[in-house]
């Protein structure tokens, strides 16, 4: 029902496994085969969070253990943003580092939220992307030490912003679900995720081809809501990507060997 996209964020969420407020120490959050013998770590922020319905059903399927560490509105890179964003992820950090996954997904938002401060000043978004480069670089080069291998999901275009909204575009043209496609639109100026990742040879997996074609973004697929609102996929779509996520994973040689089938 497109009336109640919002909730339908996944178990993660109704776990309590995207952090808020004052806590910095994500719980167990273990999904997937809790037994596996393949630990896969999914790590940031709300955006991080969206694609745990897809790794649960790969690690139910193949026996791996997938660890949800994600905290909304949290950058993982390694700049100072605020107290409890920066203590959760030194905690997450050293909790990876202690796992030593066989794999982590990191994913993250680009946009605005992620202004920092230097100096005592409010930098704009555009100005914090230096810092913010060169902060992710960090970041990975922390998780390639702690984990066999690492993987950035690449922030994914975005649909305009409030007030228009899919899932009330739905709701209001279930007879013409076309007149709610929106053109893709990516900021490169605000890609530290990928910049990061290319400074540091960190493999990237773009779900632009599977959520967007022929320059269009559809906000139904088959029988299924994509976004719950303007900027996060549904669990519900979501869980249907979890084989395209598996052929990415295993393009990008994930588990070993499996690049070769």
């Amino acid at each position: 029902n497109p009336l109640h996209a919002r909730d339908d964020r996944g178990q993660m969420y109704s776990d309590g496994c995207l952090l808020l407020g004052p806590r910095t120490e994500s719980g167990e959050c273990a999904y997937g085969d809790t037994e596996g013998d393949k630990t896969v770590v999914l790590f940031g922020d709300s955006h991080s969070m969206m694609y745990m319905p897809a790794l649960d059903a790969i690690g139910k399927e193949k026996g791996w253990k997938i660890i949800g560490l994600s905290r909304a509105n949290c950058v993982i890179a390694d700049v100072k943003l605020n107290q409890y964003c920066d203590e959760w992820r030194q905690n997450s950090l050293d909790r990876i580092k202690e796992e030593h996954p066989d794999l982590v997904v990191v994913a993250t938002s680009t946009q605005a939220v992620y202004s920092l401060k230097k100096n005592g000043k409010q930098l704009s978004r555009i100005a914090s992307e230096p810092y913010l480069i060169d902060g992710m670089a960090r970041t990975f080069r922390q998780l390639e030490e702690d984990a066999d291998k690492v993987v950035l999901m690449r922030d994914q275009a975005q649909a305009p912003r409030q007030p228009w909204l899919p899932h009330e575009c739905v709701a209001e043209n279930l007879d013409n679900l076309k007149t709610c496609a929106f053109a893709p639109k990516r900021h490169p100026e605000l890609g530290f995720d990928v910049d990061a990742a290319e400074k540091t040879g960190v493999e990237i997996i773009d779900p632009m081809p599977i959520l967007c074609s022929n320059g269009r973004c559809p906000v139904v697929i088959g029988n299924a809501l994509v976004y719950r609102d303007s900027y996060h996929v549904s669990a519900t779509y979501m869980e249907t990507m979890a084989p395209w996520l598996e052929k990415e994973l295993a393009r990008l040689d994930f588990p070993p060997g499996s690049s070769s089938n």
